[in-house]
């Protein structure tokens, strides 16, 4: 079974974005737009100076008392659009 890399960069419609399973394995020096991360299961989304920082929750099995959640993110030529959207317990 072949491993996944820890981290994955990516550019969409001119956005970086970097994906990471633990925010705390971010590195602040790394070049991109949006952190895409996951792991603690809340969600976020929050701009820290011009970086935009967003975890979708989670959507399967409600794990101690969080909302159920799931994320979406348009990235558009000139702005970013995202919700995150709160399904039903």
């Amino acid at each position: 079974m072949a491993s996944l890399p820890l981290t994955q960069s990516l550019t969409v419609n001119g956005w970086r974005l970097h994906l990471v399973h633990r925010f705390v394995d971010f590195n602040e020096a790394t070049l991109c737009d949006v952190v895409l991360h996951g792991h603690s299961h809340k969600p976020r989304d929050e701009w820290q100076e011009d970086r935009l920082l967003f975890n979708p929750g989670a959507a399967g099995k409600r794990r101690f008392k969080l909302p159920l959640t799931l994320g979406k993110l348009w990235l558009e030529e000139c702005h970013i659009k995202r919700v995150i959207m709160h399904l039903p317990v």
